[in-house]
């Protein structure tokens, strides 16, 4: 048969149909068997995490949403008694989603963690899924609102692997998810948490008391408190750089200029007090 472009786009179209085909021969063989390895996998998992229990917790599960995201908590039970939760959260790492799930007692208390899904860097990120990486060591038996819920390199409490800060971030905002769907859940105290954002609020662990000046703007008469300091929501410190003084002629205020700067960051923020 003599060469053409219709024949080359005949075989083509052909040769692209039967592959088609045969991907989706395999799809329909491999889709069955892959969804029971998956749900095999969540139900072990779920006993890994969760206290004992006689029901099934992969059967009772609740879906709360958190900004578009799918967050499922799944309730363990003892007679009619409920002795913890299980939740299934994911943050996005260094090279895709991390899926964790977290197990909570009824108190909040983190009892287990274990990593479902992840395609992080071998030898790096992909430590998340060791036993004894230091991001779950410094989470499993505390409770996410006593603590501050970020690694240590932005203000946290929390060990990151090392070289592998994006992917023990990952980790970490993954639990401070899974920890906001069990206080919608559960109902427990969320004393310290905010719900909104996933974030502890806790101010027992402040490196640095804050250091701060109290002033009267006499144009408005506002009281304003600032000047240096530990920020507490997110741990930094903040130094001071530069200051000067300056009179305001037309009142007699005086105003001070601070130059602030937060470890980690290089821009400069410039901070008036009156």
């Amino acid at each position: 048969m003599k060469s053409s472009l219709f024949n080359m786009v005949v075989v083509l179209l052909g040769v692209t149909a039967v592959t088609s085909a045969a991907v989706g021969g395999i799809y329909s063989v491999t889709e069955g068997p892959i969804a029971l390895a998956k749900e095999q996998k969540k139900v072990a998992t779920l006993s890994q995490v969760l206290p004992p229990f006689d029901n099934e917790p992969a059967k009772n599960v609740d879906t709360v949403s958190m900004s578009g995201e799918e967050v499922y908590v799944y309730t363990a039970r003892q007679g009619n008694v409920v002795v913890g939760y299980a939740v299934e959260s994911a943050a996005n790492g260094f090279a895709g989603p991390v899926r964790i799930m977290t197990g909570f007692e009824t108190n909040g208390r983190i009892r287990n963690i274990q990593v479902l899904e992840q395609n992080e860097t071998p030898g790096l990120g992909a430590k998340l899924v060791e036993e004894n990486n230091p991001v779950k060591i410094s989470i499993v038996g505390r409770k996410p609102a006593e603590i501050k819920m970020s690694v240590r390199k932005d203000g946290g409490d929390i060990d990151a692997i090392t070289a592998s800060t994006i992917s023990s971030r990952a980790y970490v905002n993954a639990v401070s998810k899974a920890y906001t769907a069990f206080l919608n859940i559960s109902g427990a105290n969320a004393a310290g948490w905010d719900t909104s954002s996933g974030a502890s609020n806790s101010k027992s662990h402040d490196s640095v008391a804050c250091q701060s000046e109290t002033s009267v703007n006499t144009q408005t008469g506002a009281t304003v408190i600032q000047n240096g300091g530990n920020d507490t929501h997110t741990g930094a410190i903040y130094k001071t750089q530069e200051e000067s003084v300056e009179s305001n002629a037309s009142t007699g205020a005086t105003s001070k200029s601070v130059e602030a700067v937060k470890p980690e960051q290089a821009d400069t923020v410039s901070v008036t007090v009156y």
